[in-house]
């Protein structure tokens, strides 16, 4: 299962829609990272509608609902975008440093304010992410050590959120429209 019943998979399988279904509900790719390997990699997801944001990395196990928690046995790891979102909903991440609006973000990134491509930099050895958009850094975020294997992963508060999964894969610039490594959402 990569996405809650009601939204729709597009644009073979780049395209996710969720179709005023679902709130606090989220869609994740079917292309592993973090398997095997100590290394970093990368992704990026186009805002293409939709009002508060979440983006970040799950497990396979999860559900695809209920990203309004913040719970270390959550099985996703999200950065959400309305104020202070390091803060709340965001499942089993954790702020890796101390955030501060003058070195995260001031406001919301919710809608496309900040920008409409956020790009989501994983540190598979670190247990870290990164999410930047093509305007700024937006926060990095830790995820449990358990963790070995991750997932691509992006949800919403509101239910209007259409996202496209545009490039992903290794290595240090793998960021805008390169091929999809593996398939999509």
């Amino acid at each position: 299962v990569r996405a809650p019943g009601g939204t729709s998979i597009t644009n073979g399988g780049k395209v996710w829609r969720q179709n005023r279904r679902c709130h606090w509900c989220g869609t994740r790719a079917n292309r592993a990272m973090c398997k095997g390997h100590k290394g970093v990699e990368r992704f990026t997801v186009r805002i293409i509608a939709g009002t508060h944001h979440q983006v970040g990395i799950a497990r396979k196990g999860w559900n695809l609902h209920h990203t309004h928690r913040s719970h270390p046995h959550d099985k996703y790891a999200l950065l959400y975008s309305h104020h202070h979102g390091w803060n709340r909903h965001r499942g089993a991440g954790r702020p890796a440093f101390t955030p501060r609006a003058s070195t995260w973000w001031r406001g919301t990134w919710d809608r496309k304010h900040k920008g409409q491509y956020l790009k989501v930099t994983v540190d598979c050895k670190a247990h870290t992410f990164t999410v930047r958009t093509e305007r700024q850094f937006l926060g990095k975020m830790r995820y449990p050590r358990s963790w070995t294997t991750v997932y691509p992963a992006a949800a919403g508060q509101s239910n209007d959120h259409v996202f496209q999964i545009v490039s992903a894969g290794k290595g240090p610039r793998n960021y805008g429209c390169s091929k999809i490594d593996g398939g999509g959402w």
